[in-house]
């Protein structure tokens, strides 16, 4: 019987331990006010510089900028085509979006309606992805790639 008990004993310990733990886990200094974790809290905040590459234009290479600004998982901003850079019917839209940790997917919307998805992969320095967009003058996906600047 003291057999049982002492690996009984041992298991409630490990349990009460697991628990002491896992209550450590909510919030705290590791979290921003919004549950995300301060390491990407503010990551993507700021101006993102680079190239867009469509798969449905060949040699269809577009210099973008996207500013945004982040509160929580929320994100917002302009995006913009470089001057003087092919494929951008309009020059610029604006962005709304979420963040999952290191995830951004968000939609740029032009100033006829049309909308592009975005989805990427970020961290500090850039950030990587692909789009879609539906468009009456033609549909067109591809990937980017931006530095933040």
């Amino acid at each position: 019987m003291k057999k049982a008990s002492f690996f009984t004993s041992r298991l409630f310990l490990a349990m009460l331990g697991s628990l002491v733990l896992l209550s450590g886990c909510g919030g705290g200094e590791g979290a921003g006010e919004s549950g995300v974790p301060a390491s990407t809290a503010s990551l993507l905040a700021g101006r993102w510089v680079g190239t867009a590459e469509s798969q449905v234009f060949p040699g269809g290479t577009v210099q973008i900028v996207l500013d945004v600004q982040q509160s929580g998982t929320s994100v917002s901003g302009l995006f913009t085509c470089a001057s003087r850079t092919l494929l951008c019917i309009h020059p610029s839209g604006t962005v709304t979006g979420t963040v999952t940790g290191p995830i951004l997917t968000a939609t740029a919307t032009y100033p006829d309606g049309h909308a592009c998805q975005f989805t990427a992969m970020f961290d500090s320095t850039t950030m990587r992805g692909s789009y879609s967009c539906r468009d009456p003058l033609g549909d067109d996906a591809g990937s980017f790639s931006l530095t933040k600047s």
